[in-house]
C-alpha cells in the first residue's frame, strides 16, 4: 500500500502501528543477525490501512557501496503478502477446533490407523466410557486394544485391505456401532484407515423396551381373540344348557327314580351354566365380585362325588 520508492531512506518502523511494531522489528532483527538466510512470518500493521500477514525472507550480503577497511553488511529482505493464505490457515484451525470440541462432547470415538494397523489418532468423549483418554492408544497396534476379539481385528484388517466395513462391538457394557473406511492419499495409495465408533447403548435399550411392548400388545391381541372365541362358545353352550335345564326341571317334578336322576342332571346343568357365565364374563372382560362359598355344602351336592 506504499508508493514505489517513497519509503527509500525512511525507517521501517514508520510503516508500522505501535501495537505490532515491536514484534515485527524483533523478527526483523532475528533475520538480520542470522548467519544464513531465514524466513519468518509476521503481522504488518500499517498506518490507516488493514493489517497484512507477510512472509519475510532475508539474506545478508556485503554492502559494496560502503567505504572502509571492513565493508558494511546489509540485509536483502523480501516481503510477501500471505494474507489470504493466513486467513485460510486460521479458518482451518477454527474448523479443527470446532471438530475437536464436538468430538470431546459427543458420545463417539474417532480413530485412525496407519497401514501397519497402528493408531495415529484416537479422540472423542466416548473414550471415557471404555476407560481410555484421548490419544492414549496412539503408537500402539489395534490388536493391543482388541485382544482376543478375533472378529473385531478381522474387520479392521479388512478395512486396512481397502474394504469399507461396519460392525457392532460391545465393551464394558457399552454397545458401539463401528464404521471403518480405507484412507487413500493423493497418490491413490492406501495410507491406512479412518474409523468412527458411535455409542448406541441407549438406542439398543430403547429397541429392547419397544420389542417388549410389542410382545405385550401381541399377547393382549391373542387374549382378545381367545375372549371372542370363548364368548361365542359360551353363548352356544348357554342355549344348550337352557334346553337341558328346562327338560330336567319338568322331570324333577315327578316322583321316584326319574326325579332323583333329573335332580342330578339339573345340578350338573346349573354348574355348567355358572361355568358358561364365567366364560362370558371373561369374553366381556368383566371383573366379578368375590363371594363366600361353603365348600362342604358344594361337595355334598349330587354329582360331585
Amino acid at each position: 500500500g506504499e508508493p514505489q520508492f517513497e519509503t527509500v531512506g525512511g525507517s521501517l518502523a514508520n510503516l508500522l502501528e505501535p501495537p505490532g511494531r515491536e514484534v515485527f522489528l524483533a523478527r526483523y532483527r532475528a533475520i538480520f543477525h542470522a548467519p544464513e538466510g531465514k524466513t519468518l512470518e509476521a503481522r504488518l500493521v500499517r498506518k490507516g490501512m488493514a493489517p497484512l500477514h507477510v512472509r519475510l525472507t532475508g539474506r545478508q550480503e556485503a554492502d559494496l557501496s560502503s567505504t572502509g577497511a571492513r565493508p558494511a553488511r546489509r540485509l536483502l529482505l523480501a516481503v510477501s503478502n500471505i494474507s489470504e493464505e493466513a486467513k485460510a490457515a486460521e479458518a482451518l484451525r477454527d474448523s479443527e477446533m470446532l471438530l475437536r470440541t464436538t468430538l470431546e462432547a459427543a458420545p463417539i470415538i474417532l480413530f485412525t490407523l496407519d497401514r501397519d494397523g497402528v493408531f495415529t489418532l484416537s479422540t472423542g468423549a466416548g473414550l471415557q466410557r471404555i476407560g481410555l483418554s484421548p490419544d492414549q492408544m496412539v503408537g500402539r497396534p489395534h490388536v493391543d486394544l482388541f485382544k482376543g476379539l478375533d472378529a473385531v481385528n478381522e474387520n479392521i484388517r479388512r478395512a486396512l485391505g481397502g474394504e469399507a466395513v461396519s460392525f457392532v462391538y460391545e465393551a464394558k457394557g457399552v454397545v458401539w456401532d463401528v464404521h471403518c473406511t480405507p484412507h487413500f492419499g493423493s497418490d491413490r495409495q492406501l495410507h491406512g484407515m479412518i474409523g468412527t465408533a458411535i455409542d448406541i447403548s441407549q438406542r439398543r435399550r430403547a429397541e429392547s423396551e419397544m420389542r417388549a411392548l410389542e410382545s405385550q400388545v401381541q399377547h393382549l391381541h391373542r387374549l382378545e381373540g381367545i375372549g371372542r372365541l370363548a364368548g361365542g362358545i359360551a353363548h352356544d353352550m348357554n342355549n344348550v344348557l337352557a334346553s337341558i335345564m328346562a327338560v330336567a326341571s319338568l322331570l324333577n317334578q315327578k316322583e321316584g327314580t326319574v326325579s332323583r336322576q333329573a335332580g342330578l342332571i339339573l345340578g350338573a346343568a346349573k354348574r355348567g351354566r355358572d361355568l358358561v357365565q364365567g366364560l362370558m364374563s371373561f369374553a366381556r372382560k368383566e371383573v366379578e365380585a368375590a363371594d363366600q362359598v361353603d365348600l362342604n355344602r358344594l361337595v355334598r351336592q349330587p354329582g360331585m362325588a
